[in-house]
């Protein structure tokens, strides 16, 4: 009998499928190469709430992995999550024009300076994820 074999989900990439080699009770799998060759130590086991981090599916023997539809999934996953940054940038900006004048003018431009960079590196992503699709 081969050993069960899991799908690991990346965001901005398609899944792959490896071998299990260890689980843990806190519910953490390891996994890797069938030589025994580990490729992810403690990784959660199904979708979890924060969909940029990674995370592995028990799959049966004669599933396929299906990379297109993984990609679709995560392109639209990460674009849901550049929308998100993008709406919270344009806030930490309206924050920090309200702001200015007052004491707070500084700790608000640095706020809204970290949210505009992580919005466009999302987006940057979700575009590499669509991108990648066609």
């Amino acid at each position: 009998m081969s050993k069960p074999l899991l799908k690991h989900h990346q965001p901005g990439r398609p899944a792959k499928a490896f071998t299990l080699l260890k689980q843990h009770a806190d519910g953490t799998v390891d996994f890797g190469l069938e030589d025994g060759t580990v490729v992810v130590e403690r990784c959660p086991v199904g979708p979890q709430s924060d969909s940029s981090r990674s995370y592995a599916v028990f799959i049966e023997d004669d599933e396929e992995v299906d990379p297109v539809a993984e990609a679709k999934k995560t392109a639209k996953s990460l674009r849901t999550k550049a929308t998100k940054l993008a709406k919270a940038a344009v806030e930490a900006a309206k924050a920090y024009e309200a702001a200015k004048g007052t004491a707070k003018e500084d700790e608000l431009a640095m706020a809204a300076g970290e949210a505009e960079i992580a919005a466009r590196q999302a987006n940057a992503e979700a575009d590499a994820a669509e991108a990648a699709l066609k």
